[in-house]
């Protein structure tokens, strides 16, 4: 299920037919069809679909109901979602083994990139390249949705639960969380053999949940869900 702001709610049935249902008038019409996870750009639906044993990424035009999709590539078997992404990209979570799929739909038979993640953060680069933050409980990588470029930033033995961009990319901040202790870190991403890792917050008995930063970068805030201390709090960056 897709949704848009115009009021409009997208969705698909068991027998593949793509809807789209009006949520001001009630009305539902037909205008497409599409494997049982969709996402609609434009006119254009893509869709994972099952077919002959395989796990195909298929796409067909809105406004054809009566066309069955096109297979465009084969992904390996598994169960996927979309997320949201720019165009042109793709951006699949895979469930199976938490992996993050990026597909460029011009070229949508090649991977981009394949990373081990179920989480993502997203930013407009120095040169408007759009650049990923992927991670999941151990690893968090970086990637560049243009040329495909990826890199490991850290492996650590306490889980990550959020990650997010400075505001200009110079650095990251990560939420790990091991036994009874939060901690939020700021990673520099230079080129450097050992990057250097300044401890911004550290919270016993308190689970750190999500974080935001505001436009400046000056100021981050986080919430606590659970533990001693629960609340929204604000830490100043600069």
């Amino acid at each position: 299920v897709w949704g848009e702001t115009d009021g409009t709610l997208y969705a698909t049935t068991i027998e593949q037919d793509f809807l789209a249902i009006n949520l001001f008038t009630g009305r539902t019409d037909v205008i497409g069809q599409a494997g049982t996870n969709a996402f609609i750009r434009g006119t254009d639906i893509w869709s994972i679909v099952e077919s002959s044993g395989r796990t195909v990424l298929a796409k067909s035009r809105a406004g054809n109901p009566e066309t069955p999709p096109e297979t465009v590539s084969e992904l390996p078997a598994a169960v996927y979602e979309f997320l949201p992404i720019d165009a042109p990209y793709l951006l699949l979570h895979e469930y199976v083994h938490d992996r993050i799929l990026l597909i460029d739909t011009r070229r949508p038979t090649e991977l981009l990139a394949n990373l081990p993640g179920k989480e993502v953060r997203m930013r407009r680069g120095r040169d408007n390249d759009l650049e990923l933050l992927v991670w999941d409980a151990f690893e968090l990588w970086r990637a560049n949705a243009r040329t495909g470029a990826s890199e490991l930033v850290r492996r650590q033995s306490d889980r990550i639960i959020d990650a997010l961009w400075s505001p200009r990319g110079e650095y990251v901040i990560l939420n790990s969380f091991d036994s009874s202790v939060s901690r939020i870190e700021a990673l520099e991403l230079d080129n450097r053999d050992e990057r250097n890792v300044t401890r911004l917050a550290e919270m016993r008995d308190n689970f750190i949940e999500t974080m935001a930063t505001d436009s400046r970068g000056t100021q981050l805030y986080f919430a606590i869900t659970s533990g001693a201390a629960p609340g929204l709090y604000l830490l100043k960056l600069q």
